[in-house]
């Protein structure tokens, strides 16, 4: 087997993966990364699509970026943020060859899970489209196309392919984060709260509004960057939409979700302490209308 790894990940996926997904995807973006010299980005297009990657995951992160420039539609920019100067120097050859066809990789700070958007507010121009991305994720060829058609239609909101409703129960309590309803309306909403897994797009608005917040994710929400994202949202009356009705829910690399943040947020309840110290009385009340008339 020229490509030992591949048959390990590819039976990964099939095993754990919500989405259907062949060995065959798994190979076919592989192949293209060994020889392909088609340009990952489209110097046209407006998206700047950002996304961080750490350990183990450093090995498989191509297949990801693989599978958003195969896409119907390609950024302009593809910026992959790494916090450990022993990785940036040693990157596997999979993503120099990457960086050959336009992939950007650029050193910064470890700021958490907000490594995959934070370092960028400084890094766009007046005219990029922010979108995030996460590295344990296989992306359909419509992934950035549906996100930029959405922004396009209402630029003023958040629009993801994955959300949630942030829920309250029968006394108008918050329910814990892991409770909370899947998103099945399109509807937009300061009481729907994107899952970034799946991808968001953010309007230039809340651009604005990160940069101004500059680090204070690491007071409230250090290890939850949608609980933070959403919170300033929220308190700024920026709505969250989905793109379609039902939540989108793609191919997962594998030994991902099973460890780190998702354990220690949502199995651990960790999101619930973060969410207590970014949301206030006044912003949970806001939201709790917000969802009432989403219904």
């Amino acid at each position: 087997m020229k490509y030992p790894f591949l048959p390990r990940v590819a039976r990964k996926l099939r095993r754990k993966s919500r989405v259907a997904l062949t060995p065959l995807t798994v190979r076919r973006l592989h192949r293209r990364n060994v020889r392909s010299s088609a340009p990952v980005t489209d110097s046209s297009h407006s998206a700047y699509v950002s996304l961080t990657t750490h350990g183990a995951r450093l090995e498989n992160v191509h297949l990801t970026i693989e599978s958003i420039a195969r896409g119907r539609e390609r950024p302009g920019r593809i910026v992959l943020w790494l916090d450990d100067e022993n990785a940036w120097r040693d990157r596997p050859e999979s993503l120099r060859r990457l960086e050959k066809r336009g992939l950007e990789i650029r050193l910064t700070e470890n700021f958490g899970p907000h490594t995959k958007y934070y370092p960028a507010l400084d890094d766009l121009s007046i005219d990029d489209l922010l979108v995030t991305a996460d590295d344990d994720m296989l992306y359909p060829v419509s992934w950035l196309r549906g996100l930029v058609r959405a922004n396009r239609s209402e630029p003023q909101l958040i629009h993801c392919h994955r959300a949630h409703l942030v829920t309250f129960d029968e006394p108008g309590s918050l329910t814990p984060y892991e409770e909370w309803d899947e998103c099945w309306t399109r509807k937009g909403s300061i009481a729907v709260f994107a899952t970034g897994v799946s991808g968001v797009i953010y309007p230039r608005t809340m651009i604005d509004l990160l940069r101004a917040g500059e680090r204070r994710f690491l007071t409230s929400a250090p290890k939850a960057d949608d609980v933070y994202l959403h919170s300033v949202a929220a308190s700024n009356g920026i709505r969250v939409k989905q793109t379609k009705t039902a939540p989108e829910h793609y191919a997962m690399l594998p030994d991902s979700q099973g460890q780190g943040l998702y354990h220690d947020n949502v199995k651990a309840a960790g999101n619930d302490d973060q969410i207590r110290a970014s949301y206030s009385p006044d912003l949970l009340l806001k939201i709790k209308r917000a969802r009432g008339e989403i219904g």
